[in-house]
């Protein structure tokens, strides 16, 4: 790789560090006597912490935000973990669960660079991709606000923070682990590699588990892109490969179980129909086209490449799965459930690489194929702007900080 790009290599990292260590402004300004949550997922973080508490009093969590009495029936590896950690060392609630923030974002880089690699050679236009699967934050919304619109439609608001990697960094931990493992699932489950080992399956075949229970839309989009790929793959070979089936089945153990405690267990039910989203699915449409329009334009050019037709040689299955993602993805959103965009998440990172892909399919020459990856990359620019406005927005409400007497409270408990 050329010096001019690993200089943009370092500088794409830089910045998505950059807007992590914004997010950390409260951590950083009140320590840890603060409110605990950081980032623009506060409201969700302070439930979190409360699980890691709970978690490491009764490694079973309970509803601790109601008078009346609840069961103690939910367990999750990330909560429980940090629940063990605060028992046993006497680290506080929020460092216990700040633990998981470097796992996060080590996978995150790591997934969005070998996911681009498998797709697109060394050069410019990987660099482009990386910086659009970390650093995507739509441009439309910031475009909306300068002109009075950005409140128009809850929708563009929505469908733009589940788009943006760097929105989920700022406090969505679980979501960020299970999406970055999703792409490496999809990696390690591509035939075209050659024959597993029994242990590599047997990691496969946790990791899906692992993803479905931290966050079960991504294992919902696993199981999907991996079916889909499959039924394509057989619709073309007539080979069917049920092994690769068996290995993302696990996935469907935690569905089972969220689904449990949806119908067992009150407060979870309660929460599945208060996070039940009724999309307004005109401005949905109107919103999806203007948010994921920029990216979504070059990346149909890459739909029109031999990679996904009928045609000889038979596409690779990691091809017809890159492919399969998004829409599915914009399906889901559709279907009857809670919070729905969710299944938006680490989208950037497949439209992305497609949208190079498409770019580079196109008949021009180097010099102008270089500029559509620069004006690709220039989109970043309102949003990311716009993101760190948000931050200082909610940072000047004053929910990070605590009272002395709120102080006191806690460490009477």
């Amino acid at each position: 790789m050329l010096t001019a790009q690993r200089i943009a290599l370092v500088s794409v990292l830089g910045v998505f560090i950059a807007l992590v260590t914004l997010g950390f402004e409260p951590i950083l300004q009140h320590g840890l006597d603060g409110a605990g949550a950081w980032g623009l997922h506060y409201f969700d973080q302070m439930q979190y912490l409360a699980w890691v508490r709970e978690a490491g009093d009764s490694l079973l969590i309970s509803n601790t935000f109601d008078v009346a009495g609840s069961a103690n029936d939910f367990l999750h590896p990330m909560f429980l973990l940090s629940g063990l950690v605060h028992r046993l060392t006497g680290l506080e609630v929020t460092a216990s669960y700040l633990l998981w923030l470097p796992v996060a974002l080590s996978l995150t880089i790591f997934a969005a660079w070998r996911f681009g690699a498998r797709f697109l050679a060394a050069g410019w236009g990987r660099v482009a991709a990386l910086a659009v699967a970390l650093l995507w934050v739509p441009p439309a919304p910031a475009i909306a606000a300068l002109a009075d619109r950005y409140e128009h439609s809850r929708e563009w608001l929505t469908i733009g923070d589940e788009l943006s990697t760097p929105y989920w960094t700022s406090g969505y931990l679980p979501g960020v682990i299970a999406g970055a493992l999703l792409p490496i699932v999809v990696l390690g489950l591509d035939p075209g590699r050659g024959r597993r080992s029994k242990r590599a399956s047997a990691g496969l075949a946790t990791l899906a588990l692992l993803i479905s229970w931290l966050h079960p839309w991504q294992g919902i989009v696993l199981v999907g892109v991996v079916t889909i790929t499959e039924g394509f793959s057989f619709a073309r070979t007539r080979t069917w490969r049920p092994s690769t089936l068996l290995l993302v089945a696990p996935v469907l153990l935690p569905l089972a179980y969220y689904a449990l405690l949806s119908r067992l267990d009150p407060a979870w039910r309660y929460a599945h129909q208060a996070s039940h989203q009724e999309l307004l699915y005109g401005e949905f449409v109107v919103g999806a086209i203007l948010i994921i329009g920029p990216l979504a334009v070059p990346a149909l050019i890459a739909y029109r490449t031999p990679a996904i037709a009928y045609r000889t040689p038979a596409p690779k299955w990691r091809d017809v799965a890159l492919r399969v993602w998004p829409p599915l993805a914009l399906l889901l959103v559709f279907l009857p459930g809670p919070a729905p965009s969710h299944y938006l998440l680490m989208l950037s990172l497949p439209l992305g690489i497609l949208a190079v892909q498409g770019i580079a399919t196109l008949r021009m020459s180097p010099a102008v194929r270089a500029m559509a990856l620069a004006v690709l990359v220039s989109l970043l620019v309102p949003g990311l702007a716009r993101l760190a406005h948000r931050y200082v927005v909610v940072y000047d409400t004053g929910f990070f900080s605590l009272a002395e007497a709120e102080r006191s409270a806690f460490r009477t408990r």
